[in-house]
């Protein structure tokens, strides 16, 4: 990895989590072609965090030298980080106020808005989707066709001799679903070739809509992903979500390509502006941002992660594969 992504990766207003105040200057003030400025600033915490985060490129956004790694947060540490917004934060209210005053709520309501999960443990209230319940059921549609179903009747259609169904709720603006979205997909092919796993993929509203918590102006183009920045508005007609499903499929075959036949469907629209447009199958599974859950043949889950993005512990799903199919 090299040091413009670097760079950009550190120094990202728009990204959760982020790196200290140390390491986002010692990052801008490297220059392009000298990474050891960057590293020189570092201290020996920091180089080994550093180290971690580009043995795993797809979670390198997600390191933070100085708190919790974005994705594998506590219930605590994401509540702390709701309503204890840091100057981060407080920037990126400031920068989406024009947007924020459209939908008549402040930064902080607008995070919970379209963090269903983060509100309900703001509010103390118990996630819906916790280990035990049975799945809930919903109309979803195919991202490349007419036509509509039911989760439960696409879950049916592919289980087959699967001891497991995964669910994966995401957006093409969902930095966390971009970045682990090819490494989850690699963890589940040889199980989906084995016939030990089903997969489906479920398209839920935007988590970065240019028109609401909206990515800035002046990101490279090359997201941290390594693929272009996806800019959208919140789509209120489905056709319009089905098309921006259809780019993020086309945008991301490096990872769908590994999976040909996984099944991909759009959940419904709305024209709540108090949830942020959520489909009625993302407000059921509180899937915004991203989330993983997983499924046995009797509809009930056996794994979930938890409020996305803070929780979205894509390691866990990992290894929760690993004790039950090898």
């Amino acid at each position: 990895q090299g040091p413009v992504s670097l760079k950009s990766t550190f120094t990202n207003p728009a990204m959760g989590g982020g790196a200290s105040a140390g390491l986002r200057a010692a990052a801008e003030a490297a220059s392009d072609d000298d990474l050891n400025a960057v590293l020189s600033g570092l201290t020996p915490e920091e180089l080994a965090k550093l180290k971690a985060a580009l043995d795993e490129p797809k979670s390198a956004v997600s390191f933070n030298a100085s708190g919790p790694v974005l994705g594998e947060m506590t219930d605590q540490e994401t509540i702390d980080a709701a309503m204890n917004p840091s100057d981060q934060l407080k920037g990126i209210y400031e920068r989406i106020q024009p947007n924020l005053d459209k939908f008549g709520m402040t930064g902080h309501e607008f995070l919970l808005a379209g963090h269903h999960g983060t509100a309900k443990l703001v509010k103390k209230e118990p996630l819906a989707i916790t280990v035990g319940v049975d799945a809930p059921d919903g109309t979803v549609y195919p991202y490349d066709r007419d036509g509509e179903t039911t989760l439960h009747a696409a879950i049916k259609d592919g289980l087959k001799d699967a001891a497991y169904t995964a669910l994966c709720f995401g957006s093409f603006t969902c930095a966390m679903t971009m970045m682990k979205l090819k490494g989850l997909l690699e963890c589940f092919k040889p199980h989906i070739d084995a016939g030990t796993l089903s997969a489906i993929q479920v398209y839920i509203g935007e988590a970065h809509a240019e028109d609401g918590w909206s990515y800035p102006s002046g990101m490279p183009e090359a997201g941290p992903w390594g693929a272009k920045i996806p800019r959208y508005s919140y789509a209120l007609a489905l056709e319009d979500k089905k098309k921006i499903c259809a780019d993020m499929v086309a945008a991301r075959q490096d990872a769908f390509s590994l999976v040909p036949n996984l099944p991909i469907f759009v959940d419904g629209c709305s024209v709540d502006k108090s949830t942020l447009f959520a489909g009625p199958v993302e407000l059921a599974y509180e899937a915004r941002t991203c989330r993983v859950v997983i499924l046995d043949r009797a509809m009930k889950v056996v794994h979930c992660t938890g409020a996305g993005p803070d929780q979205y512990h894509i390691k866990n799903v990992e290894a929760f594969i690993k004790e039950k199919l090898g």
